[in-house]
């Protein structure tokens, strides 16, 4: 029921900003207007809809944030690996 109410209430806000955007601009109120505005507010909601994945993913895991230096080192490490299998960064380039 809870998921019902959230969906409703996102819907109406997405109207009334939908509406609001329309009286502002002077926009036609036509159907293209609220297909344009019903695909932006579902490509608001699927990017929101990840960030909470991935963030409810991150705490389930135990992830942490690398810093830049300790990217830094482990990107170096990985150059090294390669170099010493003999793939080295001419390798990765498709003009061989």
């Amino acid at each position: 029921m809870r998921r019902v109410q959230r969906l409703l209430l996102s819907a109406g806000l997405a109207g009334l900003a939908t509406v609001g955007f329309v009286l502002v601009v002077g926009a036609s109120a036509d159907a293209l207007m609220v297909l344009l505005f019903a695909g932006f507010w579902i490509g608001l909601h699927a990017f929101l809809g990840f960030v909470r994945l991935s963030q409810r993913l991150d705490r389930a895991a135990g992830l942490k944030l690398l810093s830049s230096s300790e990217y830094e080192r482990l990107t170096d490490l990985t150059d090294l690996t390669d170099l010493t299998e003999g793939e080295g960064c001419d390798s990765r380039r498709g003009d061989r």
